[in-house]
């Protein structure tokens, strides 16, 4: 048998202010469950920190199964991202049905418009790389992808500056979205009941 040797490939870390996150995270979350109830007292919502606020997009969004979106900043940069779902049988054979999402980005040239990232943690909004995946961690698009699912799935606030929107079709069918309530919510109307 031959022995298998594998190389460690080391990326450098490129420091990028703009991506780090408004909200540590390693800060508190802020529930209304934590707090105790007292009759005579008032509640009060968390209020945003200044200058942030919460991404246009809904977890509902970007998880409905063809989210497209893109991430900006008051420089004029941008990112386009397509998140697909996938249900598939894992094990082959196994009757056990899986769900996977698909994080890709927007490239200019190439035969593809998309290239391909990893797979998407529904919960946290991590990106896990595969073999198959064209950016790394340290690649500014895998962080400008991994931060911006993250404060879309987890409520994060990001600075004033940015947005997170949806490029203005429906993210269950991909139809071109008309009416303002389905272009505010990122999903049409018929989709809308099934989700």
């Amino acid at each position: 048998m031959s022995k298998i040797e594998f190389k460690r490939i080391v990326l450098p870390k490129v420091p990028d202010q703009e991506l780090i996150p408004i909200i540590p995270s390693d800060a508190p979350a802020a529930e209304a469950s934590d707090a105790p109830v007292v009759p005579d007292q008032e509640q009060t919502a968390p209020t945003a920190p200044a200058n942030a606020h919460l991404p246009e997009l809904t977890a509902k969004f970007l998880l409905a199964g063809k989210a497209i979106f893109t991430v900006a900043n008051a420089k004029g940069d941008h990112y386009t991202f397509k998140v697909r779902k996938v249900e598939s049988e894992w094990p082959k054979g196994s009757g056990t049905m899986t769900v996977s999402f698909f994080v890709s980005v927007k490239a200019a040239g190439g035969i593809y418009p998309y290239r391909y990232i990893g797979l998407l943690n529904k919960d946290t909004g991590g990106i896990k790389c595969t073999a198959k995946s064209e950016y790394l961690p340290g690649t500014k698009e895998y962080d400008v992808a991994s931060w911006s699912c993250a404060a879309v799935l987890q409520s994060k606030y990001i600075p004033d500056g940015y947005h997170i929107e949806h490029a203005g079709r429906c993210g269950v069918c991909g139809r071109q979205l008309t009416d303002p309530v389905s272009i505010e919510r990122g999903i049409g109307p018929e989709c809308w009941e099934r989700v």
